[in-house]
């Protein structure tokens, strides 16, 4: 007989001891992992009450994984020695390169011929999967005590049911959705399902478009201080020009930036869409307003950097894939290194994600391209509805805001709650500038399209209309010292643009422009860094 009864003392020994070992191997660097990128994120608030919700919650969905397993032994035979085989491959990233085996690893592990891979595979790794199967072996022949398998049982069961309790009032089981996707062994299936739903088609659909940097010529001159170049886009959200501070707001809601050196705002910035899914294709492609097609059919601004040399990556806290076909997924695709909403959201064990959580994937990132040229996009939430969702409580400086349907709110509320988003994503651009502030970097921002908030009757964007409130955009440039030393020219040419009509069509030909790249491409006319 192959199968165990559904309960049996035997079978509550095995799969108790499979769960403690495999929990204190596996599943407690995660813990540790996570709970240190919580409090780089919010800080070290609540973060022992996270951090025993979510060993609770590990440890049942342990206790039911391992148990529906052992339920027969062929199965189990069969699965248990593959979940300890990623458990150690999951441990060896973790403490080597501080992931484990997430969407972004299978992602580069596919992307690379077999021959790399197995370049890959140090004699470290195959010692931590060779100690991993002597330990299966071990627990597999050690027999738990009947006593402490019923309690540990108990306690898991006490311990889980009051976390699932509090997660189920508090945040409607997301922890429980997240701990699934974040820890071994359910998600090394969630990364590899993640990966071929949705990762997958966008690579091949970028793979199938037609590859501007072989189209054209491009070249850098040769960077005599032998300092590295960092460029980077910020594609903003819902931001309106009208209202941000250094376009002469009367609200102080840019006070960081406005006291800036090298800070520029283009106070007569537009778009010509006001839908996010055709404005962000715009700005990173050469494609123009009447061409949008272009946008679908060709690669963006980052196969251009990534010929040139560049470690290119994707920071957003926006998806890619949902909602109608996307057509910003395969852009992001392109980059050496993508995060988006969903990565944040798993990774923080948070629904609500604010745009200060991309910043340590920045970090990590410039860190472990340190001496590289690098290009960066990060796509903001922003100023989207709803807005109380935008920013932490401490941003939350013009009160009261709107906490019901648009509609049912004041202008006051609706215009305080807006503002504060504004204030937020002048701590946001600023802690990007503060990183790059020593380097020789330079950085665009520009919002998708605006914003009505009420005016004619109108919220939020895409009215067929177009109101001005949604076409105006805040646009802005900063570059630091480093740079202007030997690009003085190009960010004065840039500087004398601030008052002039500019729009989306000027991104993709500013950004090679701006870092001092040479091609037939560029159309100085849209350069204006020319």
């Amino acid at each position: 007989m192959n199968r165990h009864k559904v309960f049996s003392i035997t079978h509550l020994q095995k799969v108790i001891l499979h769960v403690i070992g495999y929990f204190i191997l596996f599943c407690l660097p995660i813990l540790y992992s996570r709970l240190h990128l919580h409090g780089a994120l919010q800080g070290s608030d609540h973060l022992f009450l996270t951090g025993a919700l979510e060993f609770f919650m590990v440890l049942l969905l342990l206790t039911i994984v391992f148990w529906l397993i052992h339920l027969n032994r062929i199965v189990a035979g069969i699965l248990m020695p593959i979940f300890y085989f990623f458990g150690a491959i999951s441990d060896y990233f973790l403490f080597n390169f501080s992931r484990h085996i997430d969407v972004g690893a299978i992602q580069e592990t596919l992307g690379n011929e077999l021959a790399l891979v197995q370049e890959f595979i140090p004699l470290a790794l195959v010692l931590s999967v060779v100690i991993a199967f002597i330990i299966y072996y071990i627990l597999n022949r050690y027999k738990l005590g009947k006593v402490p398998a019923i309690a540990t049982l108990l306690f898991i069961l006490t311990f889980s049911s009051a976390a699932l309790v509090y997660d189920h009032v508090v945040n409607h089981l997301f922890m429980l959705r997240s701990v699934v996707q974040s820890y071994m062994p359910t998600s090394g299936f969630y990364s590899v399902g993640y990966y071929f739903l949705h990762y997958y088609w966008a690579e091949q659909e970028a793979v199938a478009r037609t590859d501007i940097s072989e189209l054209y010529e491009f070249s850098m001159p040769e960077n005599k201080a032998n300092e590295p170049l960092i460029v980077v886009m910020v594609v903003g959200e819902s931001l309106r020009g009208d209202m941000v501070e250094p376009n002469g707001y009367a609200i102080n809601n840019m006070p960081k930036l406005v006291s800036t050196p090298n800070f520029i705002s283009f106070s007569k910035a537009k778009t010509y869409t006001n839908l996010t899914r055709e404005a962000v294709p715009l700005m990173l492609t050469r494609a123009e307003r009447d061409n949008f097609e272009e946008s679908l059919t060709e690669t963006s601004i980052i196969s251009v950097f990534k010929k040139l040399g560049f470690a290119t990556a994707w920071i957003g806290n926006q998806g890619l894939f949902a909602g109608v076909k996307p057509t910003f997924g395969p852009i992001a695709m392109e980059s050496d290194y993508v995060v988006n909403r969903s990565d944040l959201r798993r990774l923080s064990g948070n629904q609500i994600t604010y745009d200060g959580y991309m910043l340590p994937f920045f970090d990590d990132f410039l860190a472990a391209n340190s001496g590289k040229n690098i290009f960066v996009v990060f796509h903001m939430m922003g100023s989207h509805w709803e807005f109380d969702e935008r920013y932490p409580k401490e941003y939350m400086q013009l009160m009261p805001t709107c906490r019901s349907a648009p509609g049912l709110c004041s202008k006051e509320e609706l215009f305080n709650g807006y503002n504060n988003t504004i204030i937020y994503t002048d701590y946001f651009l600023k802690e990007i500038i503060n990183r790059l502030d020593q380097q020789r970097a330079i950085m665009l921002y520009a919002s998708d399209h605006g914003f009505s908030l009420m005016e004619g009757g109108f919220f939020s964007n895409a009215t067929p209309s177009k109101p001005k409130e949604q076409m105006d955009i805040a646009m802005f440039a900063w570059a630091s010292d480093k740079y202007l030393q030997q690009h003085r020219q190009m960010f004065a040419d840039l500087r004398k643009k601030r008052d002039q009509d500019i729009s989306h069509d000027h991104i993709f030909h500013s950004l090679l422009g701006c870092s001092n790249i040479k091609s037939d491409i560029i159309d100085g006319k849209l350069n204006l860094c020319e």
